[in-house]
């Protein structure tokens, strides 16, 4: 995921990829993706993006413990997504 051909993804791309695979608001993905971009480049690096990835894995760790044998999260799309992210 190098769209900066640098190391980086700029934050449009990150924004983009919330928007189409988690079916995010622009306006909630600009949120998060502004979080993570601590030094206000407009991209993340690999440092950042690795701060985002760890966010997401804590996420997840708490989604699994609450929704482990809840029927309605297997099947809860958004849920799959976020679980194939784990693996990341």
């Amino acid at each position: 995921m190098n769209s900066g051909g640098d190391g980086t993804i700029s934050r449009a791309k990150a924004e983009e990829l919330l928007m189409s695979e988690l079916q995010y608001s622009r306006e909630r993905a600009q949120f998060i993706v502004k979080q993570f971009d601590r030094n206000g480049d407009g991209k993340l690096s690999t440092k950042e993006m690795e701060r985002f990835r760890n966010s997401v894995k804590q996420t997840l760790v708490a989604f699994a413990r609450i929704f482990s044998k809840s029927k309605l999260a297997q099947n809860d799309a958004k849920v799959a997504v976020l679980w194939g992210l784990w693996h990341i």
